[in-house]
C-alpha cells in the first residue's frame, strides 16, 4: 500500500505542477493526498474551489475508468486531471474576458480576498491601457496574508495603475472581565 500511495503521490503532483505552470491554480498550492481506497482518490488544495472540482472529478471520474493495475490507474487518473485542466483553463480566460466589458477608465476597484482570477484580469485590463486605482484589503492583524501572496501580481499591476493603496483592517479581540 505504501508503494501505491508514493506512485500515486507522484503522478498528483504532476498534475498539480502542469496546472500551476498553466496558472490554473495560483501561486504555491500544496498538494495533501489521502486514499479512500484503492480506486477512489481525494485531493486537497490550498484552493477549496479547486479542490471541490478535483474531487468530484477523482471520485466520479474514476468510478468509470476503473484498472485493473497501478499503471491503468494512473493513466486513467492522468485522463481526468486533463479534462479538469482543460475546463479549468477554458472557464479562466472566459472569466478574464467578461471582466473587461466592466472595466472602466478612473475607476476604483475594491479587493477583498485572494483570487488569482481576480488579479489576472486586472493585470489583463492595465495590459490594454486602462487606468484604475485599486484598494486591496487585508484582514489579517499584521498585514501578512493577502497582500504577499499577490505581489507578483500587484507589482505587474503598480506600474500602470493610477493609485494602488494597502488598507489594512486590524481584527480586535475583546476580552470580558468578570
Amino acid at each position: 500500500m505504501q508503494g501505491l500511495t508514493r506512485t500515486i503521490k507522484s503522478s498528483a503532483e504532476q498534475i498539480v505542477e502542469q496546472s500551476e505552470q498553466m496558472g490554473i491554480l495560483g501561486q504555491k498550492s500544496n498538494l495533501f493526498l489521502k486514499v479512500k481506497s484503492k480506486k477512489i482518490l481525494i485531493f486537497y488544495l490550498k484552493n477549496k474551489s479547486m479542490a471541490n472540482i478535483f474531487q468530484h472529478y477523482i471520485n466520479r471520474g474514476l468510478q468509470f475508468y476503473e484498472g485493473d493495475n497501478m499503471q491503468e490507474l494512473k493513466q486513467n487518473l492522468n485522463k481526468v486531471a486533463k479534462e479538469l485542466l482543460e475546463i479549468a483553463s477554458k472557464s479562466r480566460e472566459k472569466i478574464i474576458n467578461n471582466v473587461m466589458e466592466f472595466l472602466r477608465n478612473d475607476i476604483t476597484i475594491l479587493i477583498y480576498g485572494n483570487s488569482t482570477v481576480v488579479s489576472d484580469s486586472l493585470v489583463s485590463g492595465a495590459q490594454k491601457g486602462i487606468k484604475f486605482s485599486c484598494i486591496i484589503c487585508e484582514t489579517r492583524p499584521h498585514g501578512d496574508g493577502y497582500i504577499y501572496n499577490l505581489d507578483y501580481y500587484l507589482k505587474k499591476i503598480q506600474k500602470q495603475v493610477n493609485n494602488l493603496q494597502q488598507t489594512y483592517l486590524k481584527q480586535y479581540s475583546v476580552q470580558n472581565y468578570i
